[in-house]
């Protein structure tokens, strides 16, 4: 039932230890940080105590009862470590209910698991006893949820771990307290580690009580002594004072109570003359006010020639009102322009792939675009779709007559024209050689016919010559026109349509405007 083992000795060295650092913090209660550490060191005890308590049994149930005890304290050690690192980080010992509510909440749920393991195993699995050099340890396998629950842990663990390094990096007299916050979880963690892995050389032997042990005396040294709780942390010098934003804390009242040097050369002011003037006389944005008052937290504004995005934090508040705000303002103008200049040369690049480029017009692929959008609309309601499809009559004579040049030119004039022509809304397009279409939302056969008929006179009036300057013969253009409505069959079928509208008024001698059946 009971085993007198020097394994036991790490527990009690752990529990002494701990023990006396919880004395010690107890005495500075009004320190930001001490009430984490306090629960820090009782979940260390409880767990401590378990272990000691466990390796002097060798009962299966009791040693599964000491597991569960153990624990209670377990579980919180990582969710403590990390509440003192955003403690002494914030310098406030009033750390949100809410957060400490949410940072355990998934410890609360391992150890009600770990509680009611019998009926489902997802904290252990196997659990037994084995013998090992005269030591009887219980061992077990680690269920599903005891994985996630140590991610969790671990997680935590280096979140904190890198807040303190942050914190304390900032001052050269920290060193040693910056070496002892590494240190104490790296031992603890790689102890810990250990004995959860397949490399123990003791199974059954949990090593991280004398992690525990090592890191008290470590913390003790490095965190008390040096009188670490009693320090504020020097970061302003080096972070604040040194950064390239600016920064500038306004109270309720809306005036400035401090800045650093990048935000006085921002405003263009001494940093002694600026402290408690109205930030409204430096930062001119209407914004301003709902920054102040939290209703917006952050907003992008425009200082002189500058461009400037602009985060509002409350550090301190009353009812729903923030008593001081600290305005963080970084220069964007550099990357506002590269965006700008980058959806300059968006939108040129989607007109030159929407656009032809001899005439100007759209070409093909944008004018089907259009067609299937506004036929589509078209199925859904009762107004009408009309299509135009032109060309120019007898164009290959021109070309050999003239050369490409000139007929290019005559494409050039027709486009122009079909620009002058057509309606807003309306879409001219080049989409073959020297063939045209026109898209008329919203416009029945007469009112397509009438704009076909002002397209085709005003196409007969252009005087176009050619490389001499020698006018060349007339140009007239063969119109095809095609309407259609949602009650309509064949809607997708218009531009065809259309087409073939353009071969009856080449076939009834050109110059002409026909339609559809």
């Amino acid at each position: 039932m009971v085993q007198l083992t020097i394994w036991s000795l790490p527990s009690l060295i752990a529990l002494i230890l701990v023990g006396h650092t919880l004395h010690r913090v107890r005495k500075h209660r009004d320190i930001p940080g001490v009430t984490a550490m306090i629960w820090l060191c009782i979940s260390v005890l409880v767990w401590s105590g378990g272990q000691l308590l466990g390796s002097l049994v060798t009962d299966a149930g009791i040693r599964m009862t000491l597991a569960k005890l153990e624990y209670s304290g377990s579980v919180y050690v990582a969710t403590c470590w990390f509440w003192f690192a955003l403690s002494y980080a914030r310098r406030t010992d009033r750390t949100s209910p809410r957060l400490l509510a949410a940072l355990a909440a998934l410890p609360t749920v391992t150890l009600l698991l770990t509680f009611s393991n019998e009926w489902h195993g997802l904290i252990w699995q196997s659990p037994h006893l084995e013998t090992h050099n005269g030591y009887v340890g219980w061992v077990a396998e680690p269920g599903s949820w005891f994985k996630i629950h140590i991610v969790y842990c671990y997680g935590l663990v280096f979140a904190a771990t890198g807040i303190l390094g942050f914190e304390l990096s900032a001052s050269q007299h920290h060193h040693k307290a910056l070496v002892a916050v590494i240190a104490a979880p790296s031992m603890t963690g790689i102890l810990n580690l250990l004995s959860l892995s397949p490399l123990n050389p003791f199974p059954g032997f949990d090593f991280t009580p004398l992690g525990f042990a090592l890191s008290a005396l470590v913390l003790h040294d490095g965190v008390l002594r040096s009188g670490l709780l009693e320090a504020t942390p020097v970061v302003r010098h080096h972070v604040v004072e040194q950064l390239s934003d600016g920064i500038i804390i306004v109270d309720r009242n809306g005036r400035i109570t401090d800045l650093n040097p990048a935000a006085a050369a921002t405003f263009g002011i001494p940093l002694e003359a600026s402290l408690k003037q109205r930030a409204i006389d430096y930062i001119t944005t209407p914004l301003l006010p709902d920054l102040l008052s939290g209703r917006r937290q952050s907003a992008e504004i425009t200082l002189g020639a500058r461009a400037h995005h602009v985060a509002a934090t409350p550090l301190s508040s009353d009812a729903d009102r923030p008593l001081e705000v600290a305005l963080v303002f970084r220069d964007i103008t550099e990357r506002r322009d590269a965006e700008t200049q980058l959806k300059k040369i968006k939108l040129e690049m989607e007109r030159y792939a929407h656009t032809d480029s001899l005439t100007g017009l759209a070409n093909r692929r944008f004018f089907m675009q259009r067609l299937t959008e506004e036929s589509e609309r078209v199925r859904r309601g009762t107004a009408p779709l009309s299509v135009l499809v032109f060309d120019m009559d007898l164009f290959k004579r021109i070309n050999d007559t003239h050369g490409h040049a000139v007929g290019d030119r005559v494409l050039q004039v027709i486009a122009s024209v079909a620009l002058e022509v057509k309606r807003v809304a309306d879409v001219a397009a080049r989409i073959g050689g020297e063939e045209f279409a026109m898209l008329l939302p919203d416009t029945d056969q007469a009112g397509a016919i009438k704009l076909a008929q002002r397209l085709r006179r005003t196409i007969g009036e252009q005087l176009i010559a050619d490389a001499h300057g020698r006018p060349i013969q007339r140009v007239t253009a063969s119109i095809g026109v095609a309407t259609m409505s949602g009650t309509d069959r064949g809607l997708e079928n218009i531009l065809s349509h259309a087409d073939q509208a353009l071969y009856k008024a080449k076939d009834a001698g050109r110059n002409m405007v026909c339609t559809a059946q």
